[in-house]
């Protein structure tokens, strides 16, 4: 870890990781502890203060996430992930950079921040890893104070370029085709025409999508 973490961000590190291991159905104490970045000792040790504070439940050697250490977990999970998705897709940083990053500021961003992040972002549904990133409760409001910063490529002007950022999960059945085009997260691409049928640019070829497709493929507009 690039600083020392307060007791309270050691308790959210290993909530993460506990949740992202039962994303995997990975319940096994002493695959938990091993693994931890927290370290073996740190591990254990903060595993029994999440026992003490009702977040996990232990017995044999199988550790579960109890309502409040979900609640932990999955926020923690929920802001690491969008920070994913916004400093690599959107502001291009490198893996590396990304996650040294996102390992920081997901113990400092604020519920009302990360709403704001996941709005702009267009409410992404996988980080760039293709994770699931947990809803939050802006997923299911429409938001008029805030404009998106990424937005499906169906609204982009005649002429605009932009850089994709995600496709949407109802896309994922066509993910090969798109591919072949040359349409997936962190390519180009150029909107020409969207009448009588929508017209795209990617690298030197023009390609013809449905409408349909257009608006489950989601862009970040680039300045002219």
């Amino acid at each position: 870890m690039p600083h020392p973490m307060t007791a309270e961000q050691e308790l959210e590190e290993l909530a993460e990781e506990l949740w992202a291991l039962d994303e995997r159905g990975v319940h096994q104490r002493s695959r938990i502890v091993t693994g931890s970045k927290l370290g073996l000792e740190l591990a254990v040790a903060t595993l029994e203060e999440m026992s003490r504070q009702e977040m996990v439940r232990q017995e044999n050697d199988e550790v579960h996430l109890l309502p409040a250490g979900k609640t932990l977990g999955r926020t923690v999970v929920r802001r690491h992930r969008l920070a994913e998705v916004l400093f690599r897709q959107v502001l291009a940083v490198g893996e590396e950079e990304t996650e040294i990053t996102a390992c920081q500021v997901e113990h400092i961003l604020t519920e009302e921040v990360t709403d704001r992040i996941c709005t702009y972002l267009g409410h992404p549904p996988t980080c760039p890893h293709g994770k699931a990133i947990p809803r939050g409760d802006c997923c299911a409001v429409f938001r008029r104070d805030v404009t998106p910063l990424v937005q499906p490529l169906s609204n982009l002007s005649i002429g605009s370029t932009a850089r994709i950022v995600f496709i949407a999960q109802a896309l994922h059945g066509r993910m090969d085709r798109l591919m072949t085009l040359g349409i997936q997260a962190g390519g180009m691409i150029r909107l020409q025409q969207n009448h009588p049928a929508v017209v795209v640019q990617v690298g030197e070829t023009s390609v013809a999508l449905d409408k349909e497709i257009c608006n489950e493929i989601y862009v970040l507009p680039l300045e002219k």
